[in-house]
């Protein structure tokens, strides 16, 4: 029988992640889990396991709360090597509408993509509109339907030059992100398609939460 005291520390050894980063993405305190840590058993109270399957679907409810010795539900396959994508949204290319906190939503479903090393930190979804289809190189364009990888980035100051998704006040944007000549609360955010969408200084009060760090792009377009 499993000593139900691993459950955590296997939970967080699969997620690669720490007791305080587990509890921000399930949205529960971070004492809760530190409770658990602690406790004499070392399971998951209800609530806490419903918020951890809800956000990674494959762990099994009953294996958090002890009463079971298989870490995966039936029928769900191992997502390790695997990264989650979303469809119910798009981060757009062109105009900024839709999208959601994928921290809110369960995954639609998992790729694995050569080169994309799989981590709970990497999302994929789908780019919608024009503006950064280069027309000079269109080798280096995400055109509209392609994947992107996108992954938080634990810095306060861009990779200027690198292509973030940014979830602003009117919605999602993919750019490229550079230093704004209108002051250190300002980026500038500029588009591969710069005759059709020019560039524009965002003020950083209109970005919401982190801006995250494009890392990889499928392109989806038929040969």
């Amino acid at each position: 029988m499993e000593e139900k005291r691993d459950i955590l520390d296997k939970l967080l050894g699969y997620l690669n992640t720490t007791q305080a980063k587990l509890a921000d993405s399930i949205g529960c305190k971070r004492y809760r889990i530190t409770d658990i840590k602690r406790s004499k058993h070392g399971v998951f109270p209800a609530d806490v396991a419903i918020g951890v399957v809800k956000q990674h679907p494959e762990i099994s409810y009953d294996w958090l709360t002890g009463d079971s010795d298989q870490m995966f539900s039936e029928g769900v396959e191992n997502h390790k090597n695997m990264n989650p994508y979303y469809n119910a949204f798009t981060i757009q290319g062109g105009i900024a509408t839709g999208f959601g906190d994928e921290n809110a939503m369960t995954p639609d479903g998992y790729m694995a993509v050569p080169g994309i090393k799989p981590s709970p930190e990497i999302q994929f979804f789908q780019v919608k509109g024009d503006s950064m289809i280069d027309p000079i190189n269109p080798a280096k364009s995400i055109p509209e339907g392609a994947w992107v990888a996108i992954a938080e980035i634990n810095t306060n100051e861009p990779d200027w030059g690198h292509i973030y998704a940014i979830m602003t006040l009117d919605g999602p944007i993919v750019k490229i992100v550079m230093p704004s000549d209108k002051g250190e609360d300002y980026i500038k955010v500029v588009s591969q398609n710069g005759e059709k969408y020019p560039p524009r200084h965002l003020h950083k009060s209109e970005i919401v939460g982190n801006i995250r760090m494009v890392v990889g792009v499928v392109d989806v377009r038929p040969l």
